[in-house]
Parts: C-alpha cells; sequence; structure tokens
C-alpha cells in the first residue's frame, strides 16, 4: 500500500513521483528526493563542483541549451521573472523541491544559495506564498542587501 502524497492537476498523487519538477523531468535526477541541512548541502554541491566541474560544465551547456531543464538543473529563461529572484544573470540554474527547497548558483556573480523547507508537506497548495518568498530571498541575495 502506498499512502497518498498530494494532488496533482485534481488528480490523487499515490505510488507516483510527488515532485512536480522530477515528473516533468521524467528522467533520473541527482536532487530529486534530497534531504539534508544547509551545511552539507553546501559542501555536496562543492564537491560536485570539485570533482564534476558542475558550474562550468552547466553554465556553458546552457547557453546552448533550448530546455528548461540542463543536466537535471533548472535553468533561467527570464531573469526579469524567475523563481531564483531578480537580479540573478542569464545561465542561473539551480531546483525547487517539493518541500520548498531552493537552490541558486549564479555562476557569472559567483553567488548561489540555498533555502531548505518543508513547510509545504502540510500546505503544499500555498505556492504562491512559497514562490514569492523564493522569489524575495534570491533578490535580496542577487543585490547584495542584508
Amino acid at each position: 500500500f502506498y499512502p497518498p502524497t498530494g494532488y496533482r492537476k485534481g488528480e490523487l498523487i499515490q505510488a507516483k513521483v510527488n515532485d512536480d519538477n522530477a515528473f516533468v523531468i521524467n528522467e533520473f535526477t541527482s536532487h530529486t528526493g534530497l534531504f539534508s541541512t544547509n551545511e552539507s548541502l553546501c559542501q555536496a554541491l562543492i564537491q560536485l563542483d570539485e570533482e564534476l566541474d558542475l558550474i562550468k560544465n552547466t553554465h556553458s551547456d546552457s547557453k546552448h541549451h533550448k530546455h528548461r531543464f540542463i543536466n537535471g538543473w533548472d535553468r533561467v529563461e527570464n531573469p526579469s521573472n524567475t523563481l531564483a529572484g531578480m537580479g540573478c544573470s542569464e545561465g542561473t540554474f539551480g531546483h525547487l523541491g517539493f518541500t520548498g527547497t531552493s537552490i541558486w548558483i549564479d555562476p557569472v556573480k559567483g553567488l548561489g544559495y540555498s533555502f531548505l523547507s518543508n513547510a509545504t508537506q502540510k500546505y503544499w497548495f500555498k505556492r504562491k506564498e512559497l514562490n514569492f518568498l523564493r522569489r524575495s530571498i534570491g533578490g535580496k541575495i542577487w543585490r547584495g542587501d542584508k
């Protein structure tokens, strides 16, 4: 028996991927089901970059990529209207998790941030408020606000 984990387009999600992004990508992604602390997540991202040149490769691939997702990461298609927040550069890439997680890396500015949350487990339908929070946090970081 698989417990239901939410709704997608009015249908019960049961025994299926509940992460909308993973569902849309429809292929294995290294960040699906990621649960961590902020510190260990950032350490893992740094290690991925050191071992695979993640930032350079994803940034250079994004210049020639026509789809929203690249190497399993969400990329910013429109910097003026992105969940990464106003002020990021083209080529910024990241991940939006089902539970509210947001990870964004801006290779041009040399900045990134991760925001971990599980607030949407009980309130997953409040996506507007979550997206407002994601954009607000990102905008402050890209502008250098304190």
